[in-house]
């Protein structure tokens, strides 16, 4: 993640399983976040994941699903 153009974290449920993905996503010089649904329905972690998410939130740019394509374009333009 940290060598991509641009790092796109879905509205997706976070558990134990996949919580290390969004550690990775902290790398990513241009990050945008997809949030359709508040995280507190999403956490099947703990915590952490939340505070990690709130992370997130505040290095990206947080959209709806459809306003991904328009999200990233405007992260590729910031981070050429």
């Amino acid at each position: 993640m940290a060598a991509a153009d641009v790092t796109v974290v879905g509205d997706i449920e976070v558990g134990s399983g996949n919580l290390a993905n969004l550690r990775c996503a902290r790398a990513s010089n241009a990050l945008v976040v997809v949030e359709d649904r508040p995280f507190e329905e999403r956490n099947y972690a703990d915590e952490n994941a939340t505070a990690l998410y709130e992370e997130l939130i505040e290095q990206g740019v947080v959209v709806r699903g459809n306003e991904v394509l328009g999200a990233v374009a405007t992260a590729m333009d910031r981070n050429p």
